[in-house]
């Protein structure tokens, strides 16, 4: 999924692989992203009706609004896993690198140092927090179709943080993990 240079690992460390492939991600987008979405249709239109959700996903979806408040909701998310790691996990910023895969045509986030699972797991699923299911719950409370839909586009696209939150399961919150090079997840180094 991300096509960068493989960081060096140290190999005084027993390394474990707890990434998964980008096809896997996007499986287990779908499978873990999908109820999300799904329990907020359905919390929604029942409180404020289907037809105002749909009027905000017209907002959202539309080419013109929707592309500008998607791009921007990709690089949100993306500096949002940087920011995290950086607080949560005390890393300088020359450690968070950002980028841009053009096979994949997605942003991303790396952190090019090891840090604590616990760390990384914040960083991980943050964006879901700030970008997907916070801005839906300020469109339940105050009746905000297109503060809703934006907050159910950026639950899904959270899938696939979801997908490596599920390849982590498991993992000492103190264990140190290290950004996989090349693959959704990371590596166990300590």
């Amino acid at each position: 999924m991300k096509d960068r240079q493989p960081d060096e690992l140290s190999p005084s460390h027993p390394e474990l692989d707890r990434s998964i492939s980008a096809e896997r991600a996007l499986l287990l987008l779908f499978l873990l992203a999908g109820p999300l979405v799904l329990a907020e249709w359905v919390i929604f239109s029942i409180l404020w009706g289907r037809a105002a959700l749909w009027d905000g996903l017209d907002v959202v979806l539309t080419l013109r609004t929707g592309v500008l408040l998607f791009i921007g909701g990709l690089l949100t998310h993306e500096f949002v896993h940087g920011l995290t790691w950086k607080l949560a996990g005390r890393v300088p910023w020359r450690h968070i690198t950002f980028g841009f895969q053009p096979k994949t045509f997605t942003p991303y986030a790396h952190v090019t140092t090891s840090l604590p699972a616990r760390a990384y797991r914040w960083g991980t699923v943050m964006p879901l927090l700030a970008i997907g299911l916070l801005p839906f719950l300020i469109g339940l409370a105050f009746n905000q179709p297109v503060w809703a839909a934006f907050g159910m586009v950026f639950t899904f696209v959270a899938g696939g943080d979801l997908a490596v939150l599920w390849a982590l399961r498991g993992v000492s919150a103190s264990a140190l993990v290290r950004d996989h090079p090349k693959r959704v997840g990371c590596y166990v180094v300590a």
